[in-house]
């Protein structure tokens, strides 16, 4: 596949996302200490997320990477590594 294909279709699938209202946006997510389960708080109060969801970084960040990761169905990525198959098969997408 080519870069501009590879693009374009990232780019769709963010789009159709959109478009039904499954995406969300965050300034920044401050935490001190990483910690599970004030993150699976922070997703079901503040969003009303279900089960999957991808959280899409600015950049590698520690902290919330372990806060993130032993919740079932949340993948954390950083921005370079978005691609349809994540965004398209997870119900809702977080950009931090």
């Amino acid at each position: 596949m080519t870069k501009k294909a590879r693009k374009l279709a990232t780019l769709s699938s963010v789009i159709m996302k959109l478009s039904s209202n499954e995406i969300f946006g965050l300034d920044n997510f401050i935490s001190a200490t990483p910690s599970t389960k004030s993150a699976s708080l922070f997703l079901s109060e503040a969003f009303n997320v279900p089960k999957k969801c991808l959280i899409v970084l600015p950049q590698t960040d520690d902290i919330v990477y372990r806060s993130f990761r032993n919740i079932n169905g949340v993948k954390v990525i950083t921005v370079d590594y978005v691609n349809p198959y994540d965004v398209l098969t997870h119900h809702h997408v977080v950009f931090v």
